[in-house]
């Protein structure tokens, strides 16, 4: 599988394919996301579900997964609400996907939250 390190459009890594997947506009997106992140202080964090012991993540991380949850599942305002004790979290298999899959346009979501979580047998 060929790989693009460091692309010239986006900086980022791309695997399967030697053109860059995202639009400028994207990038630009991304950029934003990126500094506004970087410069709020993290106050809020999220519960992950482990196999051994319980976490917790900053709310800008889980934010963007929940992005791509609503996408492929609907609302549901619980999972992220803190002040309300939250469902508990995504797990780290969950978080892993929504996160790979956010990384492409909204079109391909669900295509690749899936393959993210495919087993091989």
């Amino acid at each position: 599988m060929s790989v693009i390190k460091n692309c010239p459009k986006c900086g980022g890594e791309h695997w399967g394919s030697l053109k860059c997947p995202f639009t400028y506009k994207e990038i630009e997106s991304m950029k934003a996301v990126r500094d506004e992140a970087m410069s709020t202080p993290v106050t809020i964090f999220h519960p992950v579900q482990t196999q051994n012991a319980r976490t917790a993540i900053p709310n800008f991380v889980v934010l963007r997964a929940y992005e791509v949850y609503e996408h492929l599942f609907g609302p549901q305002p619980a999972m992220i609400d803190v002040e309300k004790g939250c469902r508990g979290g995504f797990s780290t298999d969950e978080l892993m996907a929504f996160m790979y899959a956010h990384t492409f346009p909204k079109q391909e979501w669900t295509r690749r939250f899936e393959s993210a979580l495919e087993r091989k047998s």
